[in-house]
């Protein structure tokens, strides 16, 4: 599985299937999450779904546009509570010319972009962030070993 297609993978297990096993299966042991409001290890991610579950947190992807070897990635997420009573709309795009392959250990630099809602205001700000994909083989099948997301402006 390529790298964007185990991104989208994943995010459809979590955010949409809320399905334990899959997510599991997408992630290495070791993975580390970056996200401030989950804990670093796979446990972090994989916590998000029973809280996605419970508060109806959702996550549509509606398109991924390739374009050459570029693809993006365009998701919703309603119902954001656990991301702090928020409504995200965010583009991220993986471009595999961008992806480095460092030993073993083959990582992309992404950007994400979009509006942010404060559900409790309707306020909308913007949403640009910077992420970081760390995959890793194991046992033949390439699987996402780190992840982190922080705001670039």
């Amino acid at each position: 599985m390529a790298p964007q297609e185990l991104v989208a993978t994943l995010l459809t297990a979590v955010f949409v299937d809320y399905d334990f096993d899959a997510a599991r299966a997408l992630v290495t042991p070791d993975y580390i999450q970056h996200n401030p409001l989950f804990s670093t290890v796979a446990e972090g991610i994989l916590g998000v779904i029973p809280i996605a579950q419970e508060t109806g947190l959702t996550g549509t992807t509606h398109r991924l546009i390739p374009e050459g070897d570029f693809v993006v990635a365009h998701t919703t997420f309603e119902n954001a509570d656990a991301f702090g009573a928020l409504s995200l709309e965010l583009e991220f795009s993986i471009d595999p010319a961008d992806i480095v392959v460092a030993g073993d250990m083959p990582y992309a630099a992404t950007s994400s972009s979009g509006i942010i809602t404060i559900r409790d205001t309707g306020q909308t700000v913007p949403g640009i962030n910077r992420e970081l994909w760390v995959f890793e083989p194991v046992e033949g099948d390439w699987k996402i070993a780190q992840y982190a997301l922080n705001k670039s402006k």
